[in-house]
């Protein structure tokens, strides 16, 4: 890709602004309770029989008849047991039964089944309530695990599957607000196919820059079975790379979205370029990025909750070699940094090594790719060897992944 002449030859140190979180939860309707069962009632006792009258005296005085033993009274028949509930709507509890009266001669009547929570079945969904599929809290569109991705072993293609990208400028909902977002989907016919939900990445743009200069690159990586999201903004924040994360995880829980059960809301990656990187840095302490990777940039990288990378070039003056390798070394989580060789910072992160980099790395650590961890683990690892690169550096802890 060719930047194009509006990237400034130095970038400013990207200053991370405050981060709001988001807080994600489905909630699992209780299922519907079945109607109570009617109780029988217990028979009553037959009368006492009559003590018989006293013969009378006679000479002999013959005794008086005894008299006879009442008839115990018959037990009551027990009550039937009521029939449980249909399936409620999402689940609701039924009301209880009404227990059945005490039997008398013949025994009481059953009590009468409570209904449970409707007639009908509950709606299909993820999460199963009162009903058959009862809908958790009325979201049809899931977090269910994603089908596995097709493995992929080389990330110089332009198309890495699930092209030609569909592309959607200048977008937005009345929560983003004023600002606008730029999202970069696999093709319509391969989106979510197979089952497979495909993970989020948020780009941020360097100083100045849009996203009309890096739309070929973003585009190419939705390709690699990505939907990435870019904020339309020349000075891209972290706030701003946040709000455009939001915006996509409200689509993918909007059964009338096309998003909707196509998208792993578990899996967020974070990047970015210069200025953009360092916002994507500032994302990334946040608990729900589970990888992050940036080009020419550096930032407070201790704060990072994931395994991250960088690529830099070893004639970089903004963000120089010397500097990011040592956030590298000094990271508390696995990290690794590669130099490109002869390269300044304006030209990093259009360099096909560069991009090849990001992708393998998220292809790796979202879809698994064997190729992609075979580029940054180990002593003999790919970058390690190649001589387009100038230095490397990781932590001890990258090549345990």
């Amino acid at each position: 890709m060719t930047l194009r002449t509006t990237l400034r030859n130095r970038q400013s140190i990207f200053s991370a602004p405050s981060l709001w979180a988001l807080t994600l939860w489905l909630t699992a309707c209780a299922p519907g309770s079945s109607g109570g069962d009617g109780i029988g009632g217990s028979g009553t006792t037959g009368a006492a029989g009559t003590t018989g009258s006293a013969g009378t005296t006679g000479s002999a005085g013959t005794m008086g008849a005894a008299g006879t033993t009442g008839t115990a009274g018959t037990t009551g028949a027990a009550g039937t047991t009521a029939g449980a509930g249909t399936t409620g709507v999402g689940g609701r509890g039924g009301t209880t039964g009404t227990a059945g009266s005490t039997g008398g001669s013949a025994g009481a009547s059953a009590g009468r089944g409570g209904t449970g929570g409707g007639a009908t079945a509950g709606t299909a969904g993820s999460f199963a309530g009162g009903g058959a599929t009862g809908a958790g809290g009325g979201n049809t569109c899931g977090a269910g695990m994603s089908a596995a991705f097709p493995a992929v072993s080389d990330y110089t293609a332009r198309d890495g599957g699930f092209g030609p990208v569909v592309a959607t400028r200048n977008t937005g909902d009345t929560a983003l607000g004023a600002d606008r977002v730029a999202v970069f989907r696999p093709a319509a016919a391969k989106y979510g196919q197979g089952g497979v939900r495909h993970p989020i990445i948020v780009w941020g743009n360097g100083h100045t820059n849009t996203v009309d200069i890096w739309q070929g690159f973003l585009g190419r990586l939705a390709t690699y079975g990505f939907v990435v999201v870019a904020p339309e903004q020349t000075e891209v924040t972290a706030d701003h790379m946040n709000a455009a994360i939001d915006y996509v995880l409200r689509l993918a829980n909007d059964p009338a979205s096309g998003d909707c059960g196509k998208i792993d809301t578990t899996k967020i990656g974070s990047t970015g370029y210069s200025r953009g990187g360092g916002g994507a840095i500032t994302v990334g302490s946040n608990a729900r990025i589970t990888s992050t990777f940036i080009f020419a940039s550096n930032g407070n990288v201790r704060n990072l909750k994931a395994p991250w990378g960088v690529i830099g070039g070893d004639m970089d003056t903004t963000f120089n070699w010397t500097s990011i390798s040592s956030a590298v070394t000094g990271s508390t989580q696995p990290a690794f940094g590669a130099a490109l060789a002869g390269i300044d910072h304006n030209r990093v992160a259009g360099q096909a090594k560069a991009q090849e980099g990001m992708i393998g790395w998220m292809r790796w650590r979202f879809m698994g790719d064997q190729a992609g961890h075979d580029m940054f683990v180990g002593a003999a690892c790919k970058i390690c060897s190649d001589a387009t690169f100038s230095g490397v550096v990781k932590t001890a802890s990258l090549d345990s992944l």
